[in-house]
């Protein structure tokens, strides 16, 4: 018999670290990981273009963990300053979870300091079909670009473009949810915005997700994940609370649901967003929160301080950019969502594998041969006949 630990999901955080504004060139995008559910942080890499910090007005950055290779990807949105030394769009891998990073493509996009407000961009691996999704705010054509690639990130095609719409510092998220479905949540208008496609990202509908209006806020941003059977929504900015909005048919329509902190961002602050094993995370960095980092265990309906991220050396706030990921897969729709990891043993036996349960239900997540993810079921154990569902 062989003994298998049951899929052990890991939190990666990323942030530009902004710095003395001008007078240095430390604007580093830092990397985070925690393994216990956010409780502790371990400091991984400093990336930048050519090994080089970044000097800049504004900063757009998503991060997406593909959990067939345990590769980490990185976009990043560079807006210009009149001392940076890359002005750009740059898409970044990790092949060793995080430590290192080499730039894989560099957009060919450059920015002026007339469209700083835009610097909204975001990233997102879709297991179930080997691909990989971006999207940012492009100067020239004025509008959102959402491109694919099916080569790791080294090339890119646009599938669909989208308005960049008006306002002042906007800042989203991109996520792929069961089966493929590609969200974008971003506040390119008077209110935060649901795009949803089921065409790997060709033609798109939209919902507002609430109907508070930031136009005229100096910063604003969404955040979502996906916890099933829910996509969740989380709205922050200078004019508005951090509030979580919930939608039970896949981004479609949605319902307020909670508060997480019922204070302002400051200017310039922004948040994020991810989940795993039954639990949500939301991220909040401004110039009075280092990323603060909550947790709901109830589907988001009540929140809980757990850490933030300090740095130590003097820097300039306020902030510009986070993102969050987990190395977890979303599940199938049906799918359960467990809330503790467990271990079971496999036996090989005529007919089949069996599964010596130790507890009522099992999250099980098939693999190929090859180590490609597959999907995830949950064994359940009936107890009167001793049986396995």
């Amino acid at each position: 018999m062989l003994l298998l630990p049951l899929f052990s999901a890991t939190l990666y955080l990323a942030r530009w670290n902004t710095s003395n504004f001008w007078y240095d060139t430390a604007h580093f995008i830092q990397v985070y990981r925690s393994t216990d559910n956010a409780g502790t942080w371990e400091f991984l890499a400093n990336v930048g273009h050519n090994g080089a910090g970044y000097i800049t007005s504004d900063f757009g950055l998503g991060i997406t963990c593909d959990v067939n290779t345990g590769y980490l990807y990185l976009i990043a949105l560079c807006h210009y300053y009149e001392h940076t030394p890359f002005v750009g769009t740059e898409a970044f891998v990790s092949t060793d979870r995080g430590l290192t990073w080499q730039s894989i493509h560099d957009f060919g996009v450059h920015y002026t300091y007339s469209t700083y407000d835009y610097a909204t961009a975001g990233m997102a691996y879709d297991p179930f079909g080997n691909r990989l999704f971006c999207y940012f705010f492009r100067e020239s054509p004025f509008s959102i670009t959402v491109q694919m690639s099916t080569d790791g990130g080294f090339t890119w095609t646009q599938t669909s473009t989208l308005s960049a719409g008006s306002g002042t510092d906007l800042e989203g998220e991109m996520l792929i949810g069961p089966g493929g479905i590609l969200w974008i949540a971003d506040w390119f208008s008077s209110y935060p915005v649901c795009y949803r496609s089921t065409d790997g990202g060709l033609s798109w509908s939209s919902t507002n997700i609430s109907t508070e209006n930031g136009l005229s806020w100096s910063a604003r941003s969404v955040a979502i994940a996906y916890l099933q059977p829910y996509l969740f929504a989380l709205t922050w900015g200078t004019g508005g609370s951090a509030k979580i909005y919930r939608s039970s048919d896949l981004g479609t329509t949605w319902q307020y649901l909670s508060t997480v902190i019922s204070s302002y961002a400051s200017e310039d602050g922004c948040c994020a967003m991810t989940s795993q094993y039954g639990l949500l995370f939301a991220v909040f960095w401004d110039d009075t929160r280092q990323c603060a980092v909550y947790k709901s265990s109830d589907w988001g309906v009540t929140w809980q301080y757990v850490s933030d991220i300090p740095r130590p050396e003097p820097w300039y706030a306020p902030a510009s950019a986070v993102t969050i990921t987990t190395d977890r897969p979303p599940l199938a729709v049906g799918e359960e969502e467990p809330c503790q990891e467990e271990k079971f043993v496999v036996s090989p036996m005529e007919g089949g594998l069996i599964l010596l349960v130790s507890v009522g239900e099992l999250p099980v997540q098939i693999y190929r041969a090859d180590g490609c993810f597959v999907s995830e079921v949950v064994v359940k154990l009936n107890f009167d006949t001793k049986t396995l569902i």
